[in-house]
C-alpha cells in the first residue's frame, strides 16, 4: 500500500512521530475523520468515513498480534464504537472528544474492558 512498505515497517519511523504530533487546533476532528486522514496521508489508501464502515475493511486480528498501524476499534457506547491506529508497546493513537489526538494504552482500565477488535489493512505486515 501507498509507499510499498508494509504498515508494521513504520513503527520507529517518522511516521509514528507524524501520528503523535498532529494537532486538531481549534477545529474538532472525529476519531474515524483522524484515521481515515492517516492512512490517506501516510499510506495513500483511502477509508471509508465512518468507524461503523472502517471495522469491515482488511482483516480481523488478535489482539496479542497488533502491529503498528493495524486498526484497533474499541466499544465506547451500546450502538457505536471508536477507533484508533496502534502505534506499537501497547499504546494507540486516536482522537479524542475532550483533549483532541491523544496517545493512549490500550490495556488501560477505561481502553482495556471496552476493546472490542483489530483489523490489518495489508497481510504483507
Amino acid at each position: 500500500m501507498g509507499n510499498g512498505c508494509s504498515f508494521g515497517c513504520h513503527f520507529g519511523s517518522p511516521f509514528t512521530e507524524s501520528l503523535v504530533s498532529r494537532k486538531p487546533g481549534t477545529v474538532h476532528i472525529d476519531y474515524s475523520v483522524y484515521t481515515q486522514r492517516i492512512f490517506e496521508d501516510e499510506f495513500s489508501f483511502r477509508l471509508p468515513r465512518s468507524s461503523h464502515e472502517q471495522v469491515k475493511v482488511g482483516f480481523w486480528i488478535a489482539k496479542r498480534e497488533l502491529q503498528a498501524s493495524d486498526l484497533v476499534f474499541v466499544k465506547t457506547f451500546p450502538q457505536g464504537r471508536h477507533v484508533g491506529v496502534y502505534l506499537g508497546e501497547g499504546q494507540f493513537v486516536h482522537a479524542s472528544s475532550s483533549i483532541g489526538v491523544a496517545v493512549s494504552q490500550l490495556d488501560n482500565q477505561y481502553w482495556g474492558a471496552r476493546y472490542e477488535q483489530a483489523r490489518r489493512l495489508s497481510q504483507s505486515s
